[in-house]
């Protein structure tokens, strides 16, 4: 009776419902159903993966760390086991101070990755042998011969105590407590606890030692070789743990080792004294604290969660220990937030999308319903009019439609098929190309803008999914390189070009991967771009390597650079130093020395012109009482004596030889004057030729032959050239130092010249002029020494110093115009000469002086300044 009450009940309630709600909300239910359960098993499986990824990157950190200390802790044990036998060689004599230090300095130079070697006897004395992060090496020494103080030691390059400071007095390191846990090993090579260093109290260390046992088994002392934590805090804080993981190690006790977060304050505290800075070590310190108790318990590799702030953190905690009892944990920690983001924001999409699939359902559902209930409603009306007699009613079927439909979906069924089923054999077919090649690929369709990746793809951008767009790979290249791809790709695009280039793809743990890309489009039969076709090859190895070398290469040229720009600097202030005394006592002196010749000059040249009429007229009388007089025997015999025929002869010409002699001293002095210029302001316009001329004749006699030296022949190649405007003392002094350099470079060649090759090339130096006149529409561009272009835009002379001497090499170019840079032997040049001439010409007159030079042919120097220095 129940169930025929129930069924009629059901039937009542089915026959209330419309048949509208019955077609809507069995399909709203379900689609509903469908999109939450996605949604779910999408978070789930998100989460999943979460965990896997947490465990994999937590084990890769592990293992960096760990293989780290393996091989950063290896060396102690080496060092104290030599040490430990070298106490029975005449070199290691503990009761010679000079001979352990000699020791411990050379095993420290031995061992690169070890900064730090000690030794301490029952004696008192303590010598440590340090390494600073300057790489510099210094000495820390205590014993009887400084009154058992420990003093801190400045070497030399050959370890010569060159400055010592007294850092402690009375120092007994039996006292110390690494000293007693070394003695405490019993011969045994063991660890310190961790302690502040003895040294820097700012810094903690640990020290692996080995006690030292003479023939008889007395105790001699220990040595060890000290480990300064701070190494391993940088090592730890040089690694990336996802965005904000972070990792730590402790000892057995709990204690704070190292972090990956530079907190000085907080290392070696215990966590019930928690006072770190940073929240999430804080944390996980106390979460561990608070399950373990006594950390000796962990003796394998433990993963744990726990929650911080409702937040999921990930620990794992693995032991490492070594064969001398050194016993610490690593810990690393990450938050589950450093993968979730993306996870959550699909969530909310899933939950959107959700929502927006319930409207739809329900207002589809409902316009089914109503065309479902018209065609009924249309029935039951033709129905009803038959059943009144109406046989005229026209019904209209829907058989026909929904028939034509289903095939309808027959036929687009087909087609998917087939459609899928070319797709997955083009998918094989790459995927197979991509394993024999060893390189990703990825298709962008413009069309639909579906971007698809192959596996290998994923693997090189450290992605889990296929769901990337190409907007999501774009937003992966380096933010520097992405200026260029975007390029790249719309030159394919726009133009139809293939294309390949390096760049920089950032994986989803943040790393950086180097990848060689290429491109393809393909285009339809109007020429437009409707496909992109690409491979990717990981080429990471090989640009680290090469740009570890250049970061290397960088770095040196810098140091370097830094170098010569501090001594350049120096070398400049003593060059102006210098050139200021220099160029005011020259001045003065040669001024000073044309001044005291001319006035003797002036009355010597005044008076040979008498003198030769008075020697003419005495001739002319002698010749008169020749021919007027007989001489007698005397005079006969006089003047055969002084050989008066060749007497009136060669007087003449001594009297024009004297007087010639007086206008080559009257020009020099001339010269002389012209050349200091003290007498004349300090910038006027002049005429070059006349200060070359001046110059020349200055240095006439270093031209000439002499048994010495072969002669220089000077070629001139004046041009026609305007006044100029400029200092004419200091031109000039530029004039005398590069003709000085050339004669003596050309000098010293010829020394090594035979007679047969001097006759057949003889030397010679060349001065050509020329006037620049500026272009109107464009400037000629003159470089500098240092490759700096300066844009000419007034007129100019040149003035072109040419040589056939030896050259100059390309190394000494580059250093031509130092300060007291100089090619000569000591006491023959200071290097200032060519180092004045060049401010001289760039800075007093804003121009430029340039060396052309090659070895064996010959040296040009080139000298442009401006006609005006008013509008230079």
């Amino acid at each position: 009776m129940s169930k025929r009450l129930l069924k009629r009940w059901v039937n009542q309630i089915a026959r209330a419902v419309p048949l509208r709600a019955i077609l809507v909300v069995p399909f709203v239910l379900q689609t509903f159903i469908a999109v939450g359960l996605t949604g779910w098993l999408s978070l789930r499986n998100g989460q999943e993966a979460v965990n896997e990824v947490a465990t994999q990157l937590r084990q890769e950190i592990s293992n960096k760390i760990e293989q780290h200390l393996d091989y950063y802790l290896q060396f102690p044990a080496l060092i104290n086991k030599i040490n430990s036998e070298a106490i029975y060689y005449p070199r290691f004599n503990i009761n010679e101070p000079a001979l352990i230090e000699e020791h411990l300095l050379n095993y420290l130079q031995l061992f690169p990755n070890v900064n730090s070697i000690l030794f301490a006897s029952e004696e008192k004395v303590f010598i440590e042998a340090r390494k600073l992060s300057d790489q510099q090496i210094v000495l820390f020494s205590s014993s009887s011969d400084t009154n058992f103080s420990l003093f801190y030691y400045n070497l030399d390059s050959k370890w010569n105590k060159i400055k010592s400071y007294k850092m402690i007095d009375n120092l007994d390191p039996r006292q110390e407590l690494w000293y007693k846990n070394i003695i405490n090993g019993k011969g045994k090579t063991v660890w310190s606890q961790v302690s502040e260093d003895l040294e820097f109290e700012d810094q903690l260390a640990i020290i692996q030692g080995i006690a030292l046992y003479d023939e008889n088994q007395n105790l001699l002392g220990i040595t060890g070789v000290k480990i300064s934590l701070n190494h391993i805090n940088q090592f730890l804080q040089n690694l990336r743990i996802g965005q904000s993981g972070q990792t730590f190690i402790l000892d057995q006790s709990g204690k704070l080792i190292a972090s990956s977060i530079p907190e000085k304050n907080a290392l070696f505290q215990s966590p019930n004294s928690v006072s770190y800075q940073q929240d999430l070590i804080q944390s996980t310190m106390q979460f561990l604290f608070n399950n373990f108790r006594d950390f000796q318990n962990i003796k394998t590799t433990q993963n744990l969660n726990f929650k911080l702030n409702g937040e999921q953190q990930f620990v794992q905690v693995v032991p490492f220990n070594d064969s001398s009892g050194l016993q610490w944990l690593i810990v690393v920690v990450i938050p589950e937030s450093d993968f979730m983001d993306k996870i959550y924001e699909n969530t909310r999409i899933t939950i959107l999308l959700c929502i927006t699939a319930l409207f739809v359902a329900i207002l589809l559902g409902s316009i089914t319903s109503r065309w479902v209930t018209q065609s009924i409603q249309s029935m039951s009306q033709a129905a009803s009019a038959i059943s009144q007699g109406d046989w005229n009613k026209i019904v209209i079927g829907r058989t026909k439609e929904l028939f034509d439909l289903a095939q309808l979906f027959n036929k687009m069924a087909k087609q998917l098929q087939l459609s899928f089923t070319a797709l997955k054999q083009r998918e094989a077919n790459l995927t197979e190309a991509q394993k024999l090649a060893h390189i990703g690929s990825w298709e962008w369709d413009l069309r639909t803008h579906n971007f698809t990746c192959s596996d290998e793809l994923l693997r090189i951008l450290g992605q889990e999914d296929n769901d990337l767009t190409f907007h999501h790979y774009y937003q992966l290249i380096h933010p520097d390189d992405q200026y260029t791809y975007q390029e790249m790709i719309h030159q394919a695009i726009e133009e139809g070009y293939s294309f390949e280039l390096d760049y920089r793809m950032i994986r989803i743990d943040g790393s950086i991967r180097y990848v060689y890309g290429k491109g393809q489009p393909t285009v339809n039969s109007q020429g437009k771009t409707i496909r992109l076709l690409g491979t990717v090859m990981d080429i990471s190895e090989r640009k680290l390597a090469e740009k570890a070398l250049k970061n290397s290469e960088a770095e040196l040229k810098q140091k370097t650079q830094q170098l010569e720009q501090t001594l350049e600097e120096l070398q400049k202030t003593q060059a102006h130093l210098i050139q200021s005394e220099k160029m005011s006592s020259l001045g003065q002196l040669v001024a000073g020395i044309a001044h005291e010749i001319n006035n003797p000059v002036s009355f010597i040249y005044g008076n040979i012109i008498f003198a030769k009429e008075y020697a003419e007229n005495l001739i002319e009388l002698i010749e008169i009482y020749k021919h007027s007089y007989q001489p007698n025997s005397e005079v006969i015999e006089k003047t055969e004596a002084i050989d008066l025929e060749y007497l009136l002869q060669d007087f003449p010409k001594l009297i024009d030889s004297m007087k010639m002699g007086a206008d080559r001293i009257q020009c020099i002095v001339k010269s002389l004057r012209n050349f200091s210029r003290l007498d004349e302001s300090p910038i006027k316009n002049i005429d070059i030729h006349e200060g070359l001329e001046n110059t020349l004749l200055i240095l006439q006699s270093r031209l000439k032959n002499s048994v010495e030296k072969a002669s220089i022949e000077i070629i001139k190649d004046y041009g026609n050239l305007p006044k100029v405007e400029c200092y004419a003392g200091l031109l000039n002094q530029v004039f005398m130092n590069i003709l000085v350099n050339a004669i003596d470079a050309t000098e010293e060649y010829n020394s090594h010249r035979s007679e047969l090759e001097l006759q057949k090339h003889p030397s010679w130096i060349k001065i050509k002029t020329e006037f620049i006149q500026a272009e109107p529409l464009e400037s000629s561009v003159l470089y500098s020494r240092f490759n700096r272009f300066q844009i000419v835009a007034q007129d100019s002379i040149r003035i072109r110093i040419q040589d056939n001497g030896p050259g100059i090499s390309e190394s000494t170019q580059k250093r031509l115009f130092d300060p007291f840079f100089t090619t000569k032997p000591l006491g023959k040049g200071t290097g200032l000469g060519l180092s004045i001439s060049y401010q001289i010409i760039t800075e007093k007159h804003r121009g430029q002086l340039q060396c052309l030079s090659e070895t064996g042919v010959g040296t040009e120097f080139i000298i442009t300044i401006p006609v005006s220095q008013s509008h230079a």
